[in-house]
């Protein structure tokens, strides 16, 4: 019988998860744990069109790391094969960005994300499933700056809640079309400052113009 329960949350903490999730291939794996439920090996390799063969390390890895677990051994044919899912619905990083800890890691994860959404996008416009136009669109590609106010930036906080739980709920159910989204937010830090908003090109001339002793 089947022992598919998850915890809510499993929290990354010693060098060993760290490794585990800092890796673009075994990445790949959490999220179709996190979207398709517990998978053979044979079919972690059939939803990421990999062979069977190069993804039991990875496998391995992330059972050591406590991350991923067997949940169940099934007969197929005259042969049995372990199936494995997740051992939470979401991963916590230990992550204090005032103290530095961890930040090293956090940039190695978001790195892993934007390649695994650079592949995504290349694979739907290979098979020429990308729509652009409404209604249908599901696809967008988008980079934006502005300034927010303590009270725009926790809106922003607000709709990117929202945005996981449609896809938490979907997940759920299983029903539909497979999607993926990737989000980086970040503050813009420049090493001469973005702190303040000029409001015309003459002041910024005049800051720039200051900053020189000019």
């Amino acid at each position: 019988m089947m022992d598919s329960e998850r915890k809510a949350f499993a929290d990354v903490t010693t060098p060993g998860q760290w490794d585990a999730v800092c890796s673009l291939a075994r990445l790949e794996l959490l999220e179709t744990f996190s979207s398709h439920g517990a998978c053979s090996i044979a079919e972690l390799a059939h939803w990421l069109d990999r062979p069977a063969d190069g993804l039991y390390h990875h496998v391995r890895k992330l059972v050591r790391a406590g991350l991923v677990r067997e949940v169940d051994v099934r007969k197929v044919g005259r042969h049995r094969e372990s199936v494995f899912d997740m051992v939470a619905d979401e991963l916590r990083f230990d992550v204090d960005p005032e103290q530095g800890r961890n930040m090293d890691r956090l940039e190695q994860i978001a790195r892993a994300h934007l390649k695994r959404a650079e592949r995504l996008l290349a694979s739907a416009a290979a098979a020429r499933a990308v729509r652009l136009a409404r209604p249908g669109k599901n696809t967008h590609v988008r980079g934006d700056e502005a300034w927010l106010s303590d009270e725009e930036l926790e809106r922003v906080n607000e709709i990117v809640d929202e945005l996981r739980s449609v896809f938490a709920g979907a997940k759920r159910r299983r029903t539909g079309n497979l999607h993926a989204f990737t989000l980086v937010i970040s503050p813009v830090v420049r090493e001469r400052g973005a702190s303040a908003r000029p409001t015309s090109r003459q002041q910024q001339m005049d800051m720039e113009q200051k900053e020189t002793g000019a």
